[in-house]
């Protein structure tokens, strides 16, 4: 119902709108007078080969385990698998696809034509075609048997020993091979597979905070997580439909961890801190220097520009100029006392790895922490003074122009002393349990990575075989703080399936195609060849090529001089075959696959001898 614009009147509209509740599906592959087939040979199961040419992989009647051609066979089974038709289970068809019925063929029986070594399939009304390659097998014990022919597997069994099997001998029909025999499969689309359905999950689990980290499924719960609710979105390897799973996860007697190491009391970070936001990658490690309430770090050691030799201006060390990386701060005067409590820790100056600084020591836990001697720049003009003595900076000021600091020198002397602010030391931080800001904290990340990296660890999360690209969304507790974490991962993951290529080659020819350069082939071969994308990622090129043997053939035979000659597809005349002796010929044939195959002739020639006997009459 609409009222028209220029006149004001009504417009009724009545729509006749049929929902038909069951549509025709679209056929994913190629559709055969009615039939879907798939356009490749199946490859690892639930794969398909990278084009139709390519032969795929063998497989036993009813079973899903994969045989590659001419390799290793380990393993293999030499029995007979049971059953009247091929188990779903064991279909190793990729989901929405099955092994064909002896229905199926009918599709293809009236339709088909020989181009070389594939089978070309067309329907007569679409003019749409497919191919399907000739291949080799296995046979008896997993035998290699190089010879290619045209069979393919039918999902019925004959008998307790047979299946069916398509073939083209003498015309495209159903037959039967051993069971135990490894052939390639060729799927159909299932029309039959349900409709995508939404998987919900909730769970609940309790654990000790003892635990953590804790293992759930594929996630890691790292130490400091909180109770909660997490919610996990998948999306499910064979259906590709959506799986949500909702944890309610209770951990109990909870506590707030040490991320770095516990002295009285106290939570020390392991390293000193490096560039602005970043801890130094040891604790061993000098890190960087800062002036008092700065956030700018220089290096301890060189020439630099840029000095400000200005006293810092504050009361405390501001949180916006702190350098510590998130979740830690700058210490103050009264966490540095904590350090020199000698009831409570006993401390050291030492050489750990080869580095000299103060080692401190906690009685209770055993726990400690090293603190290097760094060198240090002046504050009048920032040029470096030698690592005699360890420096690390305290938030709290002493007066207008020095702030409290960590003092180590010789064998025990720690002390806290007074420094001029504006001089460069050494910054070790201390966890901030501060949370009365909390805050979400929200990251985007982004990662490429090639599928034959799988599994492929990114942070506290492991990434199967089956990842593909997409959009992970990661919902933490921060372990410092509880507040949330959320991080959005885009995910690339770079598929770069092998490309198979069949050929065949005339016995001690060169070949020279797809890239592959290979002098005087004898024998039968495999090739692999490894390139890389501009990703980095392995692009893997397999080579099957048959080769097929030159005939070279000696004969001998015998004609009377003077007497024509025909015989193994040669022809003398009399005036060849005149004289007395022995005559060599060569003929070149060609098989019928184009190789050169030679006879060579040896002929010889008898004298004829001429017998005169006089009578009279």
């Amino acid at each position: 119902h609409r009222i028209q614009a220029l006149t004001g009147c009504d417009s009724i509209v009545t729509l006749n709108l049929t929902v038909k509740s069951d549509c025709d599906k679209p056929c994913p592959g190629v559709l055969i007078n009615g039939v879907c087939w798939a356009r490749s040979n199946v490859d690892k199961p639930g794969t398909f080969a990278s084009t139709p040419e390519a032969f795929g992989m063998l497989y036993q009647w009813n079973r899903k385990k994969a045989w590659a051609h001419n390799t290793d066979t380990t393993g293999w089974d030499d029995t007979d698998a049971g059953g009247e038709y091929w188990n779903a289970n064991n279909d190793p068809c990729p989901y929405g696809w099955r092994v064909p019925t002896q229905e199926d063929l009918n599709s293809i029986k009236n339709c088909y034509v020989r181009e070389g070594y594939v089978l070309k399939m067309t329907d007569p009304t679409t003019e749409k075609s497919m191919i399907m390659p000739y291949t080799s097998q296995r046979i008896y014990y997993g035998t290699y048997y190089e010879k290619v022919s045209w069979l393919y597997w039918v999902n019925a069994a004959y008998d307790n020993d047979e299946a069916f099997v398509i073939t083209n001998t003498p015309n495209l029909r159903a037959t039967t091979r051993p069971k135990k025999w490894a052939l390639p499969v060729r799927c159909v689309a299932d029309w039959n597979v349900p409709e995508c359905e939404d998987k919900e999950e909730e769970v609940e689990v309790t654990i000790d905070k003892n635990k953590l980290p804790y293992t759930w499924r594929d996630t890691v719960f790292q130490e400091g997580t909180v109770s909660g609710t997490y919610v996990f979105h998948r999306i499910q390897a064979l259906t590709g439909c959506d799986s949500i799973v909702t944890l309610k996860l209770t951990v109990a007697q909870e506590a707030k961890p040490c991320p770095g190491v516990l002295i009285n009391g106290v939570c020390w970070a392991r390293s000193n801190v490096d560039a602005p936001g970043t801890f130094a990658h040891t604790p061993e490690a000098d890190g960087m220097l800062y002036q008092w309430n700065r956030k700018k770090g220089w290096s301890p050691t060189g020439d630099i520009s840029g000095w400000d030799a200005n006293l810092p201006s504050g009361d405390n060390w501001n949180k916006t100029n702190d350098p510590c990386p998130a979740g830690w701060r700058v210490p103050n005067a009264e966490e540095i006392n904590t350090l020199l409590d000698e009831s409570k820790v006993n401390r050291l100056m030492t050489t750990q790895t080869g580095i000299f600084g103060g080692k401190f020591t906690d009685k209770g836990n055993g726990n400690a922490v090293f603190f290097p001697v760094v060198n240090h720049r002046k504050p009048e003009d920032g040029s470096v003074h030698p690592g005699d003595f360890g420096y690390y900076w305290s938030a709290s000021p002493a007066n207008t122009d020095e702030a409290w600091a960590l003092y180590c020198y010789m064998e025990t002397a720690f002390f806290k002393t007074e420094l001029p602010k504006n001089g460069g030391y050494s910054l070790r931080c201390v966890a901030d349990e501060d949370i009365s800001d909390c805050k979400i904290v929200t990251e985007e990340a982004y990662d490429t990575i090639c599928a034959h990296d799988l599994p492929y660890t990114w942070r506290d999360t492991l990434f199967y075989r089956d990842a593909k690209t997409g959009v992970y969304l990661f919902r933490r507790i921060q372990a410092l703080t509880g507040c949330d974490s959320i991080v959005q991962l885009h995910l690339t993951v770079q598929d770069i399936p092998p490309h198979e290529f069949s050929a065949m080659v005339c016995q001690g020819e060169n070949y020279n195609e797809y890239g592959f350069n290979l002098p005087k082939v004898m024998r039968d071969t495999i090739v692999r060849d490894t390139l890389q994308t501009r990703w980095g990622c392995d692009s893997i090129r397999i080579l099957y090529l048959t080769v097929h043997p030159k005939h070279d053939t000696i004969v001998y035979d015998t004609v009377c001089q003077e007497e024509p000659y025909h015989g193994y597809g040669f022809s003398l005349t009399k005036a060849e075959t005149s004289t007395e002796g022995t005559i060599t010929r060569d003929s070149i044939y060609q098989s019928i696959h184009g190789c050169d195959s030679t006879v060579h002739l040896n002929l010889f020639v008898g004298k004829s001898y001429l017998f005169e006997t006089p009578r009279e009459v």
